[in-house]
């Protein structure tokens, strides 16, 4: 969080996390979540937020205790934070696609050694892949699809820029466009959207 103490103390925890959602919506705030969760005595799950501003924000996973207090009612809400490793979560959320779309096919590597993944949709979502905009994947250039492909086999950007022969500033600016394109607030999003519709 690159707080000090003076920055934290004495301030409520919405004020310092200022944490959004992974789709960009604002999650901490004076109505929180968290606190309603606890007060109805439900088990809070660990969940990720992101926070600081687009030039420099930070993912954390945040799991929060319950911390019973001597007045009746009353409770303190200790949250835990600990880094998430945005690629790890990228797997994770490529885990679950593939459990959601079906089983994944390796056609084999490409010349330049990576393997790209394509998801065979199963029989529940081949109904809803028929009802796609094809306009959208159409609005992204040949080498912009190259780059979503290969964020959605797992890669980073330097790896990414490496197989494409490209420099990672050239690659995160290719990311940034399929972003806008797509108009998703994260490589993940762009990552779910690509299997959903079949592009990847």
């Amino acid at each position: 969080m690159d707080r000090t103490a003076a920055q934290a103390l004495g301030r409520l925890c919405h004020e310092i996390f200022c944490g959004r959602d992974p789709f960009g919506n604002r999650f901490c705030g004076e109505s929180c979540a968290v606190g309603a969760t606890l007060k109805r005595h439900e088990t809070m799950k660990r969940f990720e937020i992101t926070t600081g501003d687009r030039s420099h924000s930070k993912l954390l996973g945040v799991t929060v205790l319950e911390i019973p207090d001597s007045r009746p009612g009353f409770f303190t809400a200790v949250h835990i934070l600990d880094d998430v490793d945005e690629k790890s979560r990228l797997a994770r959320e490529l885990a679950r696609l593939r459990e959601t779309y079906g089983p994944v096919t390796h056609p084999g590597p490409a010349p330049d050694g990576s393997v790209p993944i394509t998801i065979q949709p199963s029989r529940a979502s081949s109904s809803q892949l028929a009802d796609i905009d094809a306009g959208v994947a159409e609005q992204l250039s040949d080498r912009e699809m190259d780059v979503l492909r290969a964020i959605a086999s797992g890669q980073a950007n330097k790896d990414i820029a490496n197989s494409l022969h490209i420099s990672v500033a050239t690659t995160r600016n290719h990311v940034q466009h399929i972003l806008k394109k797509l108009d998703v607030h994260s490589k993940l999003e762009a990552v779910a959207l690509a299997f959903r519709n079949g592009w990847a």
